[in-house]
């Protein structure tokens, strides 16, 4: 039985049925009156008033709680219909109260709180609509658990997926993670290998540099010695020279001696 039907049921079983009083009182009939023309807020409006002057009368909250239910408000009527047992916990109307908190729970899809209701209008008083009733919520209950399971069982499988989908987005978040530190790595390497090799030619070009000067130094000092050593070989050749015209200049004793034998004994 389709939703629509079921609601459709619950119109048709669900009869607002008034308890008017032995001595009806003007606001109940006036309410009443508008109850049946449909003039639901006019109705209301007629049982607040008799309300306010019998507070004590289950009838006139029951009646009031008909209304809100006729106006969608269904947590207003099962607070009405509770306020007419609290008026009088035995009135004869606790059946229909009973009945009509069903209905109240079973529009708002509560169906374990209208089963329960119903069961105790059953307990008050053997009904042919409240047994229908009750049997209409346990279906829709049954329906209701099994849709629950069916809702609870997709959210956990979606949860797992999600869940899944966390779990392989932080893996390759990771992997990613640590393909970014490899090539970082590899860069770092790069870049250190790159400046070991400049340092290695600056190196070379330094140690180049200061072999060309260190060879300059050498030719210098070469060249130096050179000079020097020509310059000694010069003045070598210079004393050579003048020792040569010294040895020239210089008296051959054994001549002297021969002379001084020619003339006599005459000597330099």
């Amino acid at each position: 039985m389709s939703k629509f039907k079921v609601v459709a049921l619950f119109a048709i079983l669900f009869n607002l049925a008034f308890s008017p009083f032995k001595k009806e009182i003007s606001e109940n009939k006036e309410g009443r009156e508008s109850y049946e023309k449909g003039e639901y807020e006019k109705a209301e409006k007629s049982f607040q008033e008799g309300i306010k002057k019998y507070k004590e009368k289950p009838e006139i909250y029951y009646n009031l709680g008909n209304t809100s239910y006729r106006k969608g408000d269904f947590d207003g009527a099962i607070e009405l219909y509770e306020k007419s047992l609290q008026a009088d916990p035995n009135t004869d109307l606790r059946h229909d109260i009973y009945h009509n908190i069903g209905n109240s729970y079973a529009q708002q899809k509560k169906y374990k709180e209208a089963a329960d209701f119903y069961k105790n209008a059953l307990r008050t008083a053997p009904d042919r609509e409240s047994a229908t009733n009750l049997e209409i919520v346990r279906r829709l209950l049954k329906q209701q658990e099994e849709q629950q399971k069916e809702q609870q069982k997709k959210e956990n499988q979606d949860k797992e997926e999600e869940q899944k989908e966390q779990e392989d987005k932080e893996q390759d978040s990771e992997k990613q993670d640590q393909k970014d530190s490899e090539q970082k790595e590899s860069e770092q390497k790069s870049k250190e290998e790159q400046k070991k090799e400049e340092e290695q030619e600056k190196q070379k070009q330094s140690d180049k540099e200061k072999e060309k000067k260190e060879e300059k130094q050498q030719q210098a000092a070469q060249a130096k010695k050179d000079e020097e050593d020509k310059k000694k070989k010069e003045e070598g050749k210079e004393l050579l020279k003048q020792f040569k015209q010294r040895k020239k200049l210089q008296i051959n004793p054994f001549m002297l001696q021969k002379d001084e034998e020619s003339t006599g004994g005459q000597s330099w």
